[in-house]
């Protein structure tokens, strides 16, 4: 310190931009008892860090000539899908007086940060990166640069600890597909109170939609999810009355 008598003062000061572009496309139909629409976006989000309400504060890389410099860190936002879809409708069953209605959900993947997870610049954060990969690298991430670090932390275990880690092949940003159904029946109740008893499921298939993904270089779940983007398979049953 430059004053010996003056413990550590951290000063954070949240600064970036973000940009975003991005084409829309959609088509709606209604009929007297059904509709249908389908949504198609083709995006590129881009920004100097990650939003610090979301995922805490996080600093870039520091220059001892130049300070931080942000203009480095520019890459695909945390939540940049470039291909979105979305098909939607509900129809009038010819049973029963029930009606169905469902909702399709894909996109392409979202990006992650590659990290060596641990604090080399002393600086308090372990958000440091490999040497020569950018912010977000994602699944572009050089896999020549991730094997050497994994090999180098395995040096010093034995060849037969579970904890050796394994080279890795290919790295993959989880896309998302969810479907989702719902039927229901409409029902009286006197006047103009309704009720409604109803069923829905949601992702029907049942698919494993991976969140947020394991970015630390010497992490034994590198590269793979370690959350949900969605609900494994649910089932609900419900009864509503208006009063």
């Amino acid at each position: 310190h430059v004053d010996p008598t003056t413990g550590s003062i951290a000063a954070f000061v949240s600064d970036g931009r973000s940009w975003y572009s991005g084409l829309d496309l959609m088509w709606r139909w209604r009929g007297e008892r059904n509709w249908y629409s389908a949504s198609y976006t083709l995006s590129k989000a881009v920004d100097l860090g990650p939003d610090p309400l979301r995922g805490g504060f996080y600093l870039p890389p520091y220059d001892p000539m130049t300070g931080f410099d942000l203009r480095d860190e520019r890459a695909r936002s945390d939540s940049d899908r470039r291909h979105r879809l979305a098909l939607a409708g509900a129809m009038r069953l010819p049973w029963l007086g029930l009606w169905a209605s469902g909702l399709l959900q894909a996109s392409s993947g979202a990006p992650f940060n590659v990290t060596l997870g641990d604090d080399t610049n002393v600086d308090g954060f372990q958000t440091e990166r490999p040497e020569g990969i950018g912010r977000n690298s994602g699944d572009s991430t050089p896999i020549s640069v991730i094997n050497p670090l994994r090999a180098a932390a395995n040096e010093n275990l034995d060849p037969n600890d579970p904890y050796i880690l394994a080279p890795i092949n290919r790295l993959r940003e989880p896309s998302f597909f969810q479907l989702d159904l719902r039927l229901w029946k409409p029902f009286p109740l006197g006047g103009d109170r309704r009720g409604e008893a109803y069923l829905q499921v949601f992702n029907v298939l049942n698919r494993v939609n991976g969140g947020m993904v394991d970015g630390v270089v010497t992490s034994r779940t590198f590269g793979q999810p370690i959350g949900l983007a969605g609900p494994p398979l649910t089932v609900e049953l419900g009864l509503r009355m208006d009063f």
